[in-house]
């Protein structure tokens, strides 16, 4: 079996950019910069992970996510959203839609590359 496939869905270049070099090559890396497109990407690539920010342009993380639960093609993907807001309403709507976990903004990569492995496995 192959790496595990990460779609990273942020509309900030940087942050896309950092979570690729936190995952170095333990994970094959999908970018989407905004819920559109990674909608598309997760019907075509069914990833192992989708790190979804909520507020991304075209299609938020929340929608998004809801969508990816709802269908039964992609009902296993797993979709821990970001967050740069870490209050309890927001996660409950999160998790209400199915999300697999949230995680604020800023983040320790190490942390989120911990948090990464745990839903994985």
């Amino acid at each position: 079996m192959g790496r595990k496939i990460i779609l990273l869905a942020d509309d900030d270049p940087f942050v896309r950019r950092v979570v690729e070099m936190t995952f170095g090559s333990d994970y094959e890396t999908l970018h989407a910069n905004d819920g559109l497109m990674a909608m598309d990407l997760i019907r075509a690539q069914h990833p192992d992970l989708v790190l979804m920010d909520i507020d991304m342009p075209g299609l938020n993380g929340i929608d998004a996510c809801s969508m990816v639960k709802a269908d039964p093609a992609t009902q296993s993907v797993r979709v821990i959203i970001l967050t740069g807001v870490a209050d309890l309403e927001q996660r409950q709507v999160a998790l209400g839609v199915g999300a697999d976990g949230l995680f604020t903004k800023p983040f320790s990569p190490l942390d989120l590359l911990d948090t990464v492995r745990q839903v994985l496995n």
